[in-house]
């Protein structure tokens, strides 16, 4: 025999087993064929009384009741026979099977609850009356008593705003206004926090020797100057000599060389308020020595 081929049983070979397990020892061929106990006239398969499904067809009242299929029993997927009547209010609408009214209108000549009350005879009326007054309801179109937003789009905006929601960053002068803003906050808060700012010790060792050699006093390191109006913290100043310095690393510098916008938009406020000041910007890369960096402050100051 082939391997994982099964032989096929004879028919003795399968009586005997039959009645080995307790069966006749008729085979199902053998059995006469019959037709379907339900009254169909098919016929079923050998050893069995119904085609599969036909049982029901001839299940006694008393099972059928236990299933829940009682005689006049209408199932659930089959259309309920309309037995309604009349609604009894009189607007000739059939009711559902057992009630009287369609919904709602056993509620029709009924009084509401505030059927008849006014603001004159009902105190919680009055009140609510006079909260209101004047409010504009959310669904009703408000009057615009804005003004044209200010960023030029030529739009309305809504009243005691200055811009549409968004539009506020099309105007550059406003978006300064608000960076400045949130920056002096900011710096505020540090301040009351006891924040002090960082600093570069290299810049704090040029900048006293400055002093030495000049025989002056400024404000830099742990004194560093703080501009109120601007938010700014200066590296250098000195209220005698109507100088600031700017100590520069290689992270204020594009890679091109080229300082960085924000460094001289920086510069350039400070110049504004400032104004009788000389402003000086030094680059840690170019200052070699002390000598060279004074050299540079000192032509600054001449001119």
């Amino acid at each position: 025999m082939i391997k994982g081929i099964r032989k096929k049983r004879s028919k003795e070979h399968r009586r005997k087993l039959s009645i080995a397990r307790g069966g006749t020892g008729i085979l199902k061929e053998e059995l006469p064929i019959q037709l379907c106990e339900c009254g169909c006239g098919e016929f079923v398969k050998p050893g069995n009384r119904f085609i599969d499904g036909h049982n029901s067809r001839v299940q006694s009242f008393e099972v059928r009741k236990k299933m829940g299929w009682a005689k006049g029993h209408i199932p659930w997927n089959k259309k309920r026979k309309s037995v309604s009547l009349f609604c009894k209010c009189g607007c000739g609408d059939f009711a559902l099977e057992g009630r009287d009214y369609v919904r709602g209108h056993n509620r029709q000549g009924s009084n509401g609850w505030n059927k008849g009350l006014t603001k004159e005879t009902h105190l919680g009326i009055a009140i609510a009356s006079e909260k209101n007054k004047g409010r504009i309801p959310w669904n009703k179109k408000r009057k615009a008593i804005g003004q044209f937003c200010e960023c030029g789009c030529g739009e309305w905006t809504t009243p005691k705003r200055r811009f549409i929601h968004g539009h506020h960053n099309r105007n550059k002068l406003m978006l300064e206004e608000i960076k400045k803003k949130i920056r002096i906050k900011a710096t505020k808060r540090h301040i009351k926090q006891k924040h002090k700012p960082s600093y570069n010790e290299i810049a704090c060792g040029f900048f006293e020797q400055f002093d030495r050699d000049f025989n002056t006093q400024g404000q830099y390191g742990n004194r560093e100057f703080y501009i109120k109006a601007l938010g700014y913290w200066v590296d250098y100043i000195n209220f005698d000599l109507k100088l600031i310095i700017e100590w520069d690393e290689e992270h204020h510098y594009y890679s091109n060389g080229n300082l960085r916008k924000k460094d001289l938009e920086r510069q350039k406020e400070i110049q504004e308020h400032f104004s009788d000041f000389t402003f000086v910007r030094l680059r840690q890369k170019e200052i070699v020595d002390p000598s060279t960096g004074f050299d540079l402050v000192t032509s600054q100051l001449c001119r």
